[in-house]
């Protein structure tokens, strides 16, 4: 017998659906952040450039921004548990 089983299908689409939800909870928390986070964000980790680098494009310390990015974090991990998701 050659190819997925049906319980593999099945349990395929709930993975699949569950990935969907998890992708557009998180869209929507990043999406309510203001452009300044969502910028930080994009050039830390999208970007992936060093604090001091991203402090120097966003004209800020480097230090405020670690705890900058900690409360961003937590404001989307917030957003994404108030969605369901764990």
């Amino acid at each position: 017998r050659d190819g997925p089983t049906a319980d593999w299908r099945v349990e395929q689409a709930d993975v699949d659906a569950d990935r969907a939800r998890v992708s557009a909870a998180l869209d929507a928390a990043i999406g309510a952040l203001p452009p300044q986070d969502r910028l930080l964000l994009q050039l830390k980790f999208e970007q992936g450039l060093e604090m001091a680098a991203v402090g120097a494009l966003l004209g800020a310390e480097r230090k405020p921004l670690y705890r900058r990015v900690e409360r961003v974090l937590a404001q989307i991990r917030a957003a994404l548990l108030a969605q369901g998701v764990t």
